[in-house]
């Protein structure tokens, strides 16, 4: 059995375990980690196993393109959650050993 399976609405389904089937470059081990970590391509979790819709793993995958000029850890999803993430203000943090410009003296 090679994994693949066809199910109404859902296309053809790839286990996990035989992703490299169809995406030489995916490893199942790579996909378990992404996952653990709450990244890459959605899957359905059924019987204990990993399943994957490949337009899914399209999908995400383009979202990792980087263009020529752009730096690698800029992504089109990295780019999109910046602009939509309001700026963080960070204080002046605590004074360094030492250092008396920022204590106040009474």
């Amino acid at each position: 059995m090679d994994g693949t399976r066809t199910n109404n609405g859902l296309g053809d389904l790839i286990a996990r375990s035989d992703i490299q089937n169809r995406f030489p470059f995916l490893s199942k081990k790579a996909l378990a980690e992404l996952a653990s970590k709450g990244d890459g391509p959605p899957y359905i979790k059924a019987m204990g196993q990993a399943y994957y819709r490949p337009a899914d793993i399209e999908e995400w995958l383009m979202s990792k393109m980087v263009m020529p000029g752009q730096k690698s850890s800029d992504t089109v999803t990295d780019l999109k959650a910046k602009i939509e993430s309001p700026p963080v203000k960070r204080g002046r943090g605590r004074p360094r050993k030492g250092d008396t410009r920022s204590r106040k003296t009474a």
